[in-house]
């Protein structure tokens, strides 16, 4: 596999990232009947990220943008990916409290901005930079929205 496919294999896996953390609201909206309208804004906005995501790919082809390998891995990907769909499957099988649900979300989304998890990318193209601002600004937006809602339930 060629360096382009790797850096089109990486968005893909972020896109895919993005849409797991989604589902995973989806069902927390389900679940939580209180905050239902929270979640169901949050799981649309992440389908939109990934969109927003794969629109990189033009980008990635002509190889103005790459993966920046030396922040992390696609393996740490993967295992992000594979915590939101193992918290999926516990939520539908077990179920899970408002309280519960509300502070797995905003783990998700303050360890995305810690971890400055959109920066995977490098290249000075401004299509990545207003990305990367689009993306780092809605998920504070999220982790803001669920920290409120956390602390107006406790």
């Amino acid at each position: 596999m060629d360096l382009k496919e790797l850096n089109t294999q990486a968005i893909e896996l972020l896109a895919q990232h993005e849409e797991a953390i989604s589902g995973l609201y989806k069902t927390f909206s389900k679940l939580d009947p209180d905050h239902k309208s929270l979640w169901n804004e949050l799981s649309w906005d992440e389908i939109a990220h990934a969109g927003w995501i794969r629109k990189l790919h033009p980008r990635v082809k002509d190889g103005t943008i790459s993966f920046a390998k030396n922040r992390f891995g696609e393996d740490q990907i993967n295992k992000s990916t594979d915590y939101m769909k193992g918290q999926l499957a516990l939520a539908e099988a077990e179920g899970i409290s408002p309280g519960q649900a509300l502070a797995i979300a905003f783990n998700i989304e303050n360890n995305m901005l810690e971890n400055k998890f959109f920066e995977v990318f490098k290249g000075d193209h401004v299509e990545l930079e207003r990305t990367l601002l689009f993306l780092s600004s809605s998920t504070k937006e999220h982790r803001d929205a669920v920290k409120k809602a956390l602390d107006e339930a406790i």
